[in-house]
């Protein structure tokens, strides 16, 4: 089953050379997709009984990620130069802005 979300979103390029480690904030409901290269994400710090644990994944060319839950996440690029595309959810007042401006744009 394929869900597709009726609420707006941004889009932002990040892009990383071989090596670099981008620290990030990111909200939740955020998704990474990877156009080119391949990332590791380092997910926010969550609390696993009484231990600190850090969701590790490794995301290969084609392949998307939303982050369940928000805060500060490690983008590292692995295997060469990598171009990422961060699709993040826009705030209830983003939104009511862009609607109570896109009919005064067209006035």
């Amino acid at each position: 089953m394929t869900s597709t979300s009726t609420r707006p979103s941004t889009t932002r390029t990040l892009r990383l050379q071989r090596g670099q480690a981008l620290h990030v904030a990111l909200d939740a409901g955020t998704r990474l997709q990877v156009a080119a290269g391949a990332v590791v994400l380092r997910e926010p710090m969550r609390w696993l009984a009484d231990t600190v644990v850090t969701p590790t994944i490794r995301l290969a060319e084609g392949q998307c990620h939303a982050l369940a839950a928000g805060g500060g996440c490690v983008l590292e690029a692995v295997d060469g130069d990598v171009e990422l595309l961060q699709h993040g959810p826009v705030s209830r007042w983003q939104g009511l802005w862009r609607r109570w401006r896109l009919p005064a744009a067209l006035a």
